[in-house]
């Protein structure tokens, strides 16, 4: 059982999404986005796919910044091409689904240093940190995701 299941069970929640670990997080991005989470699974609508974006953004901009965190570089080499290709997908998702069209990725990297700083000391900053080197932060990836022939 991973840390995300052990807290819903404990949380008594629903989904892994309602409990603390995810909270800060998808709250984040409602500030940074103007878009709402309802916590909604399935179903057709408008609104499962912004609650989508949500997971995926809170999900992979988590899983980026601990990667970060422990050394890894974006790159097109082994880890680092993971942790490129979670980001790129992150950033696709806000600038598709919920119109975010600056970066802000690297405005997680706080939400989550609050979080797990104590667990994670480098994701406040500092060398080999997330606050220092987190993918997202400037111009890089979101340049690249204007609307085109696949829409990527």
């Amino acid at each position: 059982m991973g840390l995300e299941r052990i807290c819903q069970v404990l949380q008594n929640k629903q989904d892994n999404y309602a409990t603390d670990v995810f909270t800060p997080l998808l709250e984040a991005i409602a500030e940074f986005s103007g878009a709402t989470y309802h916590g909604t699974f399935e179903g057709p609508g408008a609104q499962l796919q912004v609650d989508t974006a949500f997971r995926v953004i809170a999900d992979h901009a988590r899983m980026a910044t601990v990667a970060v965190t422990d050394g890894a570089v974006p790159s097109n080499k082994k880890r680092g091409a993971v942790v490129r290709s979670v980001v790129r997908r992150a950033v696709r998702f806000g600038y598709q689904v919920l119109g975010m069209r600056e970066p802000f990725v690297h405005r997680l990297v706080p939400v989550m240093a609050r979080q797990f700083g104590r667990r994670f000391p480098g994701a406040a900053g500092g060398p080999g940190g997330g606050g220092t080197h987190h993918p997202g932060r400037g111009g890089g990836f979101p340049g690249q995701h204007r609307p085109g022939p696949a829409g990527v």
